[in-house]
């Protein structure tokens, strides 16, 4: 107990460990593996469609146009969320028409509030984390 009043007395401050992993991981709405099979998408598109609580519109070819979740969660003109597939941001959330629902590990949806906290001012608007799988064979 004295040595704790020292410490404070002295302006010491508790110094806590690195974490082991980055805070992403334990927030957010995860569709996992099983949830992307059972969902029948064939595009990353698709299984967002079916599974999450994102708000999507397409267009008249059936391309995503818009994407966007409920209420505004930005002061930015433009309040789609962020996509990064396997940690990399994307110019574009278009790209989730391209991937492939069969070479997705899991999609993790994180909210306005989590995805500013995790990558800043550009994900005002949300995230849309993919990990895609680690066991499919090089494509050649």
């Amino acid at each position: 107990m004295a040595g704790t009043a020292l410490c404070f007395s002295a302006g010491c401050s508790w110094v806590h460990p690195p974490s082991e992993q980055s805070v992403a991981p334990q927030y957010g709405h995860l569709i996992d593996s099983r949830a992307i099979i059972a969902s029948g998408g064939v595009t990353a598109w698709d299984v967002l469609k079916r599974t999450s609580f994102l708000q999507t519109r397409e267009d008249r070819a059936g391309q995503p146009s818009k994407l966007w979740q409920r209420g505004h969660g930005t002061i930015l003109l433009d309040d789609s969320p962020l996509v990064a597939v396997d940690g990399v941001p994307q110019s574009d959330f278009r790209v989730l028409g391209s991937i492939l629902a069969n070479t997705i590990d899991n999609i993790r949806v994180l909210n306005a509030t989590e995805g500013a906290y995790v990558y800043g001012i550009r994900a005002g608007g949300g995230a849309v984390l993919i990990a895609t799988r680690l066991d499919l064979p090089p494509a050649n």
